[in-house]
């Protein structure tokens, strides 16, 4: 074989080494990555005006008196202003957006992740405003025992209480998380983790705490984790974001789920790369 030839054989075994190469790493850290952080099912950043509710449903459930809500977008922001004996919902199923992510949540093939900033705003001096992020069986009024739900609970106890709650139709309001020095109100503002993991029940909650938002996906500070399985195999398709009464902010929400183990990729990839060296 002449010299060339025998050069240009080379070149190319080597080229596509490298390239088999490249590859393998390349999808070995979007593994990684993927296991670690989890797949973005569901992101807003509320940044698209009245367009980021296109989504959503919105309700108000009153009581009493009776009073009002609005929900709108403020600054780039979820607003959910609620008046007297009125609690405001803005509710997204993500299950008919996202058929992938299951409602039963203990179904899902790995950690489930919701984050996501918020502040509280009391209407006066003499209220206590409360707001909630639930995850639930039914879009309307989840707070009020017509529907299964866990919800991180901010405001409407005692100080800055702040609670990561269950409860059912006939099941009362049971923290499995408590943290006592929670959110405080406006200009305090929260930017909050959540996850829970099927293969073991296991629940977190990270918080971060101060005047100014930041990236909720990003924090690691954990305030508080159990292990609860209570409604996990119940059917919750909602996420409900509410306010009552008072004004809620909500922004840079996500849902994540890491996806099924990636374990036979890597080994066919592991293949090919050796079948072609």
């Amino acid at each position: 074989m002449p010299p060339q030839v025998r050069l240009i054989l080379i070149s190319e075994c080597v080229m596509r080494s490298t390239t088999c190469k490249k590859m393998f790493f390349l999808i070995l850290f979007l593994v990684c990555f993927c296991t670690s952080y989890g797949v973005v099912l569901y992101s807003n950043d509320f940044n698209a005006g009245q367009d980021s509710l296109k989504d959503f449903e919105t309700f108000t459930y009153t009581y009493g008196a009776g009073g009002t809500s609005e929900i709108t977008i403020d600054s780039g922001q979820l607003k959910i202003h609620s008046q007297g004996q009125a609690k405001g919902f803005a509710v997204l199923n993500i299950n008919s957006m996202y058929p992938q992510y299951s409602p039963i949540l203990a179904n899902n093939p790995g950690t489930i992740t919701w984050a996501f900033n918020v502040s509280n705003q009391n209407l006066n001096s003499y209220s206590n405003s409360g707001c909630g992020i639930a995850i639930a069986s039914s879009a309307a009024n989840w707070g009020y025992y017509t529907s299964t739900a866990y919800y991180l609970g901010i405001g409407g106890y005692v100080y800055d209480r702040m609670i990561l709650a269950y409860h059912g139709i006939e099941t009362n309001e049971t923290p499995i998380i408590d943290i006592q020095d929670g959110l405080p109100t406006l200009p305090s503002k929260g930017s909050f983790r959540i996850t829970y993991n099927p293969s073991n029940s296991l629940w977190c909650f990270y918080g971060y705490m101060g005047e100014s938002y930041i990236d909720p996906t990003t924090v690691n500070n954990l305030l508080g984790s159990v292990y609860d399985s209570t409604f996990t195999h119940d059917n919750l398709p909602y996420i409900c974001f509410s306010s009552s009464p008072g004004i809620a902010y909500i922004d840079n929400f996500s849902l994540a789920v890491i996806p099924e183990p990636a374990t036979l990729l890597l080994f066919a990839l592991g293949g090919l790369l050796i079948k072609n060296r």
